[in-house]
C-alpha cells in the first residue's frame, strides 16, 4: 500500500511540472499575441525543446534524490502534491480561457494586417458570424465581411494614432454596396473627428471607435 502511494506521489510530482510548464506556455502565448506567426512558431518550437529538457530533469530527481523523501513522508507528500496539482489545473484552464484575448496595448502596438486579424477575433466572439478578411488590395474599403443575424456588415479596419476623418467612411460606405452588404462600420483603435461623427449619421456608417473597443476587451476577458 505504501508503495502506491509513493507512485502515485511521484505521479502528482510529474503532473505538476507539467502543468506549470503549461501555464508558463499559455502565458508566453498570450503576451505575443501581436508577434507574426513565424515568430511564434520559432517560440512554440523553443519552449517544447526546454519542456524536454525540464521533465527528463524531473524524472533524474524523482529517481535519485526525491523518491526517498517521498517514502519517509507518503502521505503528508500525497495531500501537499495534491492541493498543489488541483490549484495548478484551476489555473490552467483559466489561463487558457483566456488565451484569445487582446488587451489595448497590444492592439496599439499592432500592424495593420494583425490588427486585422484581432478585430476578426473580437466580432466572432461576440456573435458575429461568417467573419471573413478580404486580405486582397482593392478590396473597396473593406477589411472584413461578417454577419450579425441576418444583416451583413461591410467593416473598414483602422489602426491609428490621430482621430479619422470622412475618407475612411466613404470608403466603406461605398465598399458596402460592393460587397452588396446591409450595414458598413469603421473599426478603431482612434477616435472621429467631428465632422466625420456627422457625416456617418448622414451615411448610416456605424463607428465602433476607442470606447467601444475597450469595452468589447473587456467583456472578452
Amino acid at each position: 500500500m505504501n508503495d502506491t502511494l509513493v507512485l502515485l506521489s511521484g505521479f502528482l510530482l510529474f503532473s505538476d511540472c507539467v502543468l506549470c510548464i503549461l501555464i508558463f506556455h499559455a502565458g508566453m502565448m498570450k503576451t505575443t499575441k501581436s508577434d507574426t506567426p513565424t515568430k511564434g512558431c520559432a517560440l512554440a518550437m523553443a519552449l517544447c525543446f526546454i519542456y524536454v529538457f525540464i521533465l527528463f530533469c524531473v524524472l533524474i530527481l524523482i529517481k535519485k534524490n526525491i523518491y526517498p523523501f517521498l517514502q519517509h513522508h507518503t502521505k503528508s507528500s500525497l495531500l501537499i502534491l495534491s492541493v498543489l496539482t488541483f490549484s495548478l489545473l484551476l489555473c490552467l484552464i483559466s489561463s487558457l480561457s483566456e488565451k484569445n484575448g487582446y488587451t489595448m496595448s497590444q492592439i496599439d502596438k499592432m500592424d495593420g494586417k494583425t490588427f486585422e486579424k484581432a478585430c476578426a477575433d473580437i466580432l466572432k466572439h461576440h456573435g458575429f458570424s461568417k467573419v471573413e478578411i478580404t486580405g486582397r488590395s482593392g478590396d473597396g474599403g473593406v477589411d472584413i465581411l461578417a454577419c450579425k443575424g441576418n444583416v451583413r456588415y461591410a467593416v473598414q479596419c483602422k489602426r491609428y494614432k490621430n482621430k479619422l476623418g470622412n475618407s475612411s467612411i466613404q470608403e466603406v460606405f461605398s465598399g458596402k454596396a460592393y460587397y452588396h452588404c446591409d450595414k458598413a462600420a469603421v473599426m478603431t483603435n482612434s477616435y472621429f473627428t467631428k465632422p466625420a461623427i456627422q457625416y456617418a449619421g448622414h451615411l448610416d456608417v456605424e463607428l465602433w471607435d476607442r470606447d467601444y473597443l475597450k469595452k468589447q476587451l473587456k467583456i472578452s476577458n
